[in-house]
């Protein structure tokens, strides 16, 4: 669920935030930036901002930022572009998770798959394999209208025949 641009984060989440940036840029840096101006000035003007990220957006931001190229805490804007730069779009997400499979069931599928392949008179053919060509010639020359002309035509090709 995401959040309303009009919903503010709550104050401890802000807070928790400096104290972040504190634990990763140190408290004399943090200080530095923002000592001259009061936490009750801070906090509702950081909280309106990000209050449009949600929690896992805002995550992604804090474990990004000693990525940054900067030995200083992220100001606002810093943050916000942080944000936005972690946010999910819909069109990365997938529809649906891929299906697992455990290794026996690959492996009865891939039976299942040869045994059809036998069934049809297809072979696995190494490189360099002709006899699949000469199946197809062969079956040509028997009257095999199931045959597409493209088909014959490549195992021709293959067998250095021509068209």
């Amino acid at each position: 669920m995401s959040r309303q641009q009009t919903q503010p984060l709550p104050d401890s989440w802000v807070l928790r935030l400096f104290a972040r940036f504190a634990e990763v840029y140190g408290s004399q840096k943090t200080a530095a930036m923002w000592g001259d101006v009061g936490v009750d000035s801070l906090v509702p003007v950081w909280a309106e901002a990000l209050g449009r990220f949600d929690a896992a957006t805002l995550g992604a931001a804090v474990r990004a930022m000693p990525e940054r190229d900067s030995a200083w805490p992220p100001t606002l804007p810093e943050f916000l572009a942080l944000c936005r730069a972690q946010k999910v779009r819909p069109e990365h997400v997938q529809a649906l998770p891929l299906p697992q499979r455990t290794a026996e069931e690959v492996a009865a599928g891939a039976e299942r798959l040869a045994a059809a392949k036998s069934a049809a008179g297809v072979s696995t053919r190494r490189a360099g394999d002709k006899a699949w060509a000469m199946r197809v010639i062969e079956r040509a020359a028997a009257g095999d209208k199931a045959l597409a002309p493209i088909t014959v035509q490549i195992a021709r090709e293959a067998l250095g025949a021509g068209a």
